[in-house]
């Protein structure tokens, strides 16, 4: 006999030894501490003043000419009802020779609490600008994970998990159960690719006089985009 006619392996069909492929398993446990770490020059803290106080919120970097989205109550004075005289807006853990940034106040919307301020670029060392999600209708789904970066209660950023319950409410809200608290509103609402989805605002209290608890609200970017059309000519 010839020496592969009793050679248990190489006498084998080739196509009975092929293996199947083998499953390839993406670890995608860390995506919202690997999404914060990214975007920690492209959100800031957001801190707003006049004479009877401050308000304290978040936003976020949309153009590399400065442009800096936020929502709008938090620029207003819980006294007066008028816009604070001092804006500004720093990074967290910054050095203290870059500890604040004036912004401008540039349009506002009341209705979606939107704002677009603008700062000098040339104040700032170092930005990132934040990426939004191109196709939100037809992207962001309910059930999804989300994650809203903030600055709660004036502490510094730091990020909330979250679920999608509605992509649009009654209000055209996005809605998603997250804990989000004081300070995180004008934070931005983060899908797992690391796509901005929404500006994160407030917390539903009740619906129809019933406490509702886990309802926070964004205004999406599929509508912040529509008055970004409007205002930047760029």
């Amino acid at each position: 006999l010839e020496k592969d006619e009793i050679d248990d392996d190489k006498g084998l069909n080739n196509e009975s030894k092929k293996q199947e492929p083998k499953e390839v398993v993406v670890d995608n446990s860390n995506w919202c501490s690997n999404i914060f770490k990214d975007n920690i020059r492209s959100v800031v803290e957001i801190y707003a003043s006049d004479e009877n106080g401050i308000n304290i919120g978040s936003g976020f970097i949309i153009s590399k000419n400065g442009y800096l989205l936020t929502n709008n109550h938090v620029l207003v004075s819980k006294q007066t009802g008028k816009y604070c005289e001092d804006v500004f807006f720093q990074f967290s853990n910054d050095s203290e020779s870059e500890k604040s940034t004036k912004l401008k106040i540039i349009e506002t919307d009341k209705e979606s609490d939107i704002a677009l301020c603008k700062f000098d670029t040339n104040d700032v060392k170092k930005f990132t600008v934040i990426k939004k999600i191109k196709n939100y209708s037809k992207e962001v789904n309910q059930g999804d994970d989300c994650m809203i970066m903030g600055n709660p209660f004036g502490l510094g950023l730091a990020p909330v998990r979250g679920c999608i319950r509605y992509i649009k409410d009654s209000y055209g809200d996005l809605v998603y159960a997250a804990s989000t608290n004081v300070g995180d509103s004008g934070g931005a609402v983060f899908n797992t690719k690391g796509e901005c989805i929404g500006i994160n605002k407030s917390n539903t209290k009740e619906i129809d006089n019933i406490e509702v608890n886990g309802f926070a609200n964004a205004t999406s970017m599929e509508t912040i985009d529509l008055f970004l059309n409007k205002w930047l000519k760029e």
